[in-house]
């Protein structure tokens, strides 16, 4: 593991820089793991070895927070049927 320690530094890295919107996390782009490679002296051999771990790592963390997100909805619909399906008409 200790040589693989750097993707997941990466990783964590460049995950603390994601941006979210209304639908959730939002994947990492290109520019962001050239730029971090760049700032971190990455070997431009080495460059693909990174993208490809990172877009891996990050399509997973992505998926899972939907897949999260999706159960929070799912939960709040259900708390909300069983007080007779949300706002009350008066």
């Amino acid at each position: 593991m200790p040589e693989a320690l750097w993707l997941w530094e990466a990783f964590l890295g460049l995950t603390a820089q994601r941006t979210f919107n209304q639908v959730g996390p939002q994947p990492l782009s290109w520019p962001c793991v050239e730029s971090y490679g760049r700032m971190h002296g990455i070997d431009r051999y080495d460059m693909p070895f990174l993208a490809k771990c990172v877009f891996s790592l990050d399509h997973v963390y992505v998926q899972h927070q939907y897949a999260e997100m999706k159960k929070e909805r799912d939960r709040q619909a259900q708390k909300n049927k069983g007080r007779g399906g949300g706002a009350r008409r008066r």
